[in-house]
């Protein structure tokens, strides 16, 4: 798991993420812009009403010095912002290309801003002036992907003909290209610039090394790829797709190492680490922070006392620090001795209960499948390991599932993984036999699955499956006729059908539905959104979503409704109902609404201006929320009224009344007391002043 440290709503689909000196920028696909400061949004702002991004867009980047470039849909035009402190400045507006632009980056020092787009056009700009320096080797097909080295001396970029090409800045030409089996989604530069690491659309991965020019391509995962970053070493990627899985990948083995369940969210459509935090904008509007750094001094500490149980333990509460090298090179060398202290040991017992101990000493390893399989290695020739290994070997399921029914040492060895993949490749086929119901079916699939059907964990399973054959044509004409209710039913009786590929297609339907609710949702279009919903409630998997899905959107709709009529005080009032949407663009509205009247006010009060103080803040006072708010600035004010008439002789100034009208609803405090000492007739009243409690009723001045 990762350490969630902030979640938040906004409008749609965060397309980038970017920082300038003190503060988080976010940009979404309705053209929001959103500065944000710890768990505070102090800026938000629509900039243009055009038809939303496409929620996975890479039209649209912020960099990390506060600048924003937008690809204005269905046209040539990039426009260029810069936001600091709320001061959202128009830079340039960038008219280079002939066609969409579908591809916006920032190099990560600040230097340059890179496009490309619909006309195969690559463009280079120099920041800050925002001046093209640099046009690259044109593609015939769309530009996908475009990313900067780490220090911006390489660009590679990628088109829809499948090409990427790396190119030298300073050398000023292509010095390598490589071809992939689908669209490139995203890169990242890592070993100094030396390879490029890339994702693709149909779950490839491949690292290409930039100087012998060869590339490793593998189909690590079965989901559409969006989004990839570098571990704080360098040694591990983190992958983002559209489902709700984060992955890391080991760059040094080219393989999936660790995945993070990401809750209900779908679609990562932007990543990006900004003082140790991961942030990850979501095609929903979702925005999650997690803390990179959480447990570190504790694993170090771990690490230090050289605990490696404790060490793996926290590490498992965020897997980031799995990825650390220190935390990498300590469980590598404490394996290494416990390993060669075992070998020794077990040539001299190689008992059951000496096995047991030596794996229950070891077995925090073996999340590390290359350890795994070092420890079976030499563990399936001794004793009873030799025994089962050979039962596999021989096709003695049933001895092999007997011996390790027997022993539960066998669950931690990847022998039992290959047992259980050959059962499950067995039963599969099986199963497509079956979807004939001939009795010749029957016969065929019972001799495929004879050698498990005594074995006590897969007797229910197979004799479910040989009984219910039927069941599985009915499942497929269910989806077929759009009957998804019964169908999800039929799968959780016969739970076999879940690993059908009806299933699976169905799943997919599903993920496809809540997509387009989402799209709907960010689009405004509610009750479109809302229609759509009650299918997917159907989708039994799908159904605590879809009844999540339904109370947001019906509190979005209140809110809305609320907001569009001012009615700011029955919002207040149920603020801990709206407490998600505290980060859409009209909660934001509202917040800098009275952010900006409690500035006025203060304003006034600095120039003396009370009254006009009184009368801005008068629209408050109705609502309950901003009491403590109005409390303060109050006393603020008629404390510097105070000050500044204690030695006034001019005015005719009733100080018993006065100092007992503060004092009733402020009390006798320090501040009060130091301005009343400046006068020594004052501070003699104030003396004299018994304290009582009473109700704070706001006046325009103090001073009576």
């Amino acid at each position: 798991m990762l350490y969630l440290n902030g979640k938040y709503k906004l409008n749609s689909s965060i397309l980038s993420i970017g920082a300038n000196k003190h503060n988080i920028i976010l940009l979404d696909s309705s053209y929001n812009i959103y500065e944000f400061n710890k768990d505070q949004f102090i800026f938000t702002k629509k900039i243009f009403d055009f038809k939303n991004h496409h929620p996975f867009s890479k039209a649209c980047a912020v960099s990390m010095q506060g600048y924003i470039a937008i690809g204005i849909p269905k046209s040539n035009i990039c426009e260029v912002f810069h936001l600091e402190n709320g001061n959202l400045k128009h830079i340039k507006t960038l008219e280079w290309h002939k066609a969409d632009i579908y591809n916006i980056r920032f190099s990560r020092d600040g230097k340059f801003l890179i496009t490309g787009g619909e006309d195969g056009k690559v463009f280079l700009f120099r920041l800050p002036d925002f001046n093209v320096v640099n046009i690259l080797p044109p593609r015939p097909d769309y530009i996908s992907n475009i990313h900067f080295g780490r220090v911006a001396n390489f660009i590679v970029y990628s088109s829809y003909d499948l090409q990427n090409c790396v190119f030298d800045m300073e050398q000023n030409k292509i010095i390598g290209t490589f071809k992939t089996n689908s669209v490139v989604e995203d890169i990242v530069f890592f070993d100094d610039d030396k390879k490029i690491f890339c994702v693709c659309s149909n779950g490839d991965s491949g690292i290409y090394n930039i100087t012998n020019k060869t590339l490793d391509l593998k189909h690590n995962y079965d989901e559409w790829l969006t989004r990839a970053g570098l571990s704080k070493d360098d040694n591990y990627a983190y992958i983002g797709s559209r489902k709700n899985i984060l992955s890391y990948l080991d760059l040094a083995t080219h393989s999936p190492k660790y995945q993070v369940d990401l809750e209900l969210e779908y679609g990562i459509a932007s990543m990006r680490v900004v003082d140790a935090k991961l942030h990850i904008g979501y095609s929903n509007g979702y925005l999650h922070i997690f803390d990179l750094t959480k447990f570190e001094n504790e694993m170090q500490n771990a690490i230090k006392n050289k605990d490696y149980k404790n060490a793996k333990t926290i590490s498992d509460k965020n897997i980031s620090l799995k990825t650390h090298k220190v935390y990498i090179d300590f469980m590598d060398n404490t394996f290494d001795e416990l390993f060669e202290k075992a070998k020794m040991e077990l040539q001299k017992d190689s008992s059951n209960e000496a096995i047991n101990d030596v794996i229950n000493e070891l077995e925090v390893f073996f999340e590390d499948d290359v350890k795994k399989q070092k420890f079976s290695s030499f563990i399936q020739n001794i004793g009873i390991f030799k025994e089962f290994n050979n039962a596999i070997l021989n096709r003695d399921y049933a001895l092999a599932y007997k011996i390790a029914e027997e022993n539960n040492v066998f669950k931690n060895t990847s022998e039992f993984e290959k047992l259980e993949d050959i059962y499950h490749q067995i039963f599969e086929s099986a199963k497509n036999i079956l979807i004939n119901e001939s009795q010749e079916s029957i016969n065929k699939a019972n001799a495929l699955l004879k050698p498990f059907i005594n074995i006590a964990s897969k007797k229910d399973s197979i004799n479910s499956l040989l009984r219910n054959a039927s069941k599985f044509n009915q499942a497929d004409l269910l989806v077929k006729n759009k009957h998804f209710g019964e169908f999800f039913k039929l799968a959780e009786h016969f739970k076999e059908i879940q690993h059908t590929k009806t299933y699976k297609k169905t799943m997919i339907l599903g993920e496809q539905i809540l997509a387009t609710i989402n799209e709907l949702e960010s689009e405004g279009k509610y009750n479109k959104a809302l229609e759509l919903n009650e299918i997917l409630k159907q989708f039994t998997p799908f159904s605590t979503i879809s009844n999540n899905k339904k109370d947001e959107i019906n509190l979005k709709i209140e809110f809305l409704e609320l907001y569009n009529k001012k009615a700011y005080n029955q919002i207040y009032k149920s603020i801990d109902k709206f407490e998600l949407l505290k980060g859409s663009a009209e909660y934001i509205n509202i917040s800098n609404h009275f952010n900006k009247i409690f500035d006025n006010a203060f304003d006034c009060i600095i120039n003396n201006n009370y009254e006009m103080a009184y009368k801005i803040l008068q629209q408050c006072f109705n609502i309950p929320f901003w009491k403590n708010r109005l409390d303060n600035i109050f006393n603020i004010s008629y404390l510097n009224e105070i000050e500044k008439n204690i030695n006034n002789n001019e005015k005719n100034i009733n100080w018993q009344l006065t100092l007992e009208s503060y004092i009733n609803m402020f009390g006798k405090n320090d501040e009060l007391i130091k301005i009343c000492t400046k006068n020594e007739e004052v501070s003699k009243i104030l003396n004299m002043i018994e304290v009582k409690e009473g109700e704070i009723k706001y006046m325009p001045s103090i001073i009576l």
